[in-house]
């Protein structure tokens, strides 16, 4: 199956409308299962975007190389560095590589996000650690 343009930028928008839903940390705490289930939607997002920037990757090479006989042919008999070679070659698939930075920055944040559900998850665990030696204590007595 081919992947298109449109079908990878429409794909990045929905995952992107997802990742700016928030949670708000005083319900947070309170609904543990709640931040359970966004670390498993943020899991599945973290390997999608994974597969759609190889995706794009690749979308960024067809453009590249589609056009370089064009771009090379204007610049054979120019004197131009290899960097402004590169440059004027970058400037052809800018909405491919463009594509490509915004699902690369789509998995970040996937990443910075899930790693906020581990540190609640970690903390709600302490804390029940924390109420569960107070109360057994309790119960014993001091020793």
């Amino acid at each position: 199956m081919e992947t298109t343009f449109e079908k990878l930028q429409k794909e990045a928008d929905e995952i992107q409308s997802h990742l700016q839903i928030s949670i708000e940390y005083s319900k947070a705490e309170d609904d543990i299962e709640q931040v359970v289930d966004r670390g498993n939607m943020l899991a599945g997002y973290i390997a999608r975007s994974g597969v759609m920037l190889s995706e794009a990757k690749q979308l960024v090479a067809i453009a590249k190389r589609s056009e370089l006989t064009k771009v090379m042919e204007g610049l054979i008999n120019k004197k131009y560095s290899a960097k402004i070679q590169n440059t004027l070659l970058d400037a052809v698939a800018d909405r491919e590589i463009r594509l490509y930075t915004y699902i690369e920055q789509i998995n970040k944040t996937c990443k910075y996000q899930i790693e906020w559900c581990r540190s609640l998850l970690s903390k709600a665990k302490a804390e029940m650690q924390y109420l569960n030696f107070n109360a057994s204590k309790d119960k014993n007595g001091p020793f």
